[in-house]
């Protein structure tokens, strides 16, 4: 039995997600050598931003928390306290500690995911498109949830719509399966609405940031990266997962495994990574493979420093326009 579960942008984690990468971009974009570690937590009506941060860059970070909780949902608001102080010469910050990050690819998908998270996601994707492009989707909320098993010869995909809706339970069953049933095959649908799903959204639960993102959300027993959410694009929790992401895939896709991870350690304050290492699913050594120079921190790629990629990672898997240059 396999699993996977992806949260809509206004469930409580995610939210708090968006919020962090979006305070950390506007310092990126203010000041691109800032250095971060922001963390944003909170729940019915109230929001807390800490941190630290090292930055020429001076904003209403307020300002950001109330703009971009907009932007998920209009009715979806929170009180900021801001606590972001300044780092000290000797502070621990983004960057300061060694680091283990992987990185994962398998044949089981076109997108390279795990199966159950590529359908997880590309139902997501498809209920994104309705809530923010078709008014007659008015019922559906920012903290939808979907997840997937596979039972025998069915996928069970149960959609969690956290708020209460308007909409009859009969007359959203069959708009869903009309939207999920062309992607996810011998579709076995449960619905949980309103009090019966436990609202997720920060109106009613409690969320923070960097706790949903990982390599994926799925019952495979992996290696989970650090995430880097509210940190500098450099960190090694951002663009050093990404290169081993990106590295795994490449690996798949010349055929030299039907699952590849890559595993890559960054000691302190290091730009350039110890030596990479990458098996496949027997258990072969594909190290010698992997570029080494591909995965400095100080040399990215054209495209892989933008401070847009922190919001577009977190979207991606609800979101068709969220694009990632490791993907393709």
């Amino acid at each position: 039995m396999a699993w996977a579960h992806v949260e809509g942008p206004g469930a409580a984690d995610t939210a708090c997600d968006l919020v962090a990468a979006a305070i950390a971009e506007e310092y990126l974009r203010r000041d691109g050598a800032s250095l971060l570690n922001i963390r944003v937590s909170g729940g019915h009506g109230v929001l807390f931003v800490a941190g630290e941060i090292k930055s020429q860059a001076d904003f209403d970070v307020a300002a950001v928390v109330r703009r971009t909780l907009g932007r998920i949902d209009p009715a979806l608001t929170a009180e900021p306290f801001i606590s972001i102080e300044q780092m000290g010469e000797s502070a621990v910050f983004a960057g300061s500690r060694p680091l283990t990050v992987h990185g994962y690819a398998t044949s089981e998908s076109d997108s390279l995911n795990p199966k159950a998270l590529d359908l997880a996601q590309r139902a997501a994707q498809a209920l994104e498109h309705r809530r923010l492009n078709d008014s007659d989707w008015f019922w559906l909320p920012a903290d939808y949830g979907v997840g997937i098993r596979f039972e025998k010869n069915r996928s069970l995909v149960h959609i969690r719509l956290g708020s209460a809706s308007v909409a009859g339970a009969d007359e959203m069953r069959i708009r869903l399966n009309d939207t999920i049933g062309n992607i996810v095959p011998n579709l076995d649908l449960r619905l949980s609405v309103g009090s019966d799903a436990k609202g997720s959204s920060l109106m009613s639960n409690i969320g923070s940031s960097g706790r949903t993102l990982s390599v994926m959300r799925t019952s495979a027993k992996l290696p989970i990266s650090p995430d880097g959410v509210g940190r500098q694009i450099a960190h090694p929790a951002n663009l050093g997962a990404w290169y081993a992401r990106a590295a795994a895939r490449q690996l798949v896709r010349a055929g030299l495994g039907k699952a590849v991870m890559v595993e890559v350690d960054w000691m302190s304050f290091d730009a350039k990574p110890q030596p990479p290492r990458a098996r496949n699913e027997k258990g072969e050594d594909l190290s010698s493979k992997l570029d080494a120079s591909r995965f400095d921190l100080a040399s990215p790629p054209a495209g892989w420093n933008e401070a847009r990629l922190l919001s577009s990672f977190v979207r991606a898997p609800f979101d068709t326009l969220a694009v990632l240059p490791w993907e393709s």
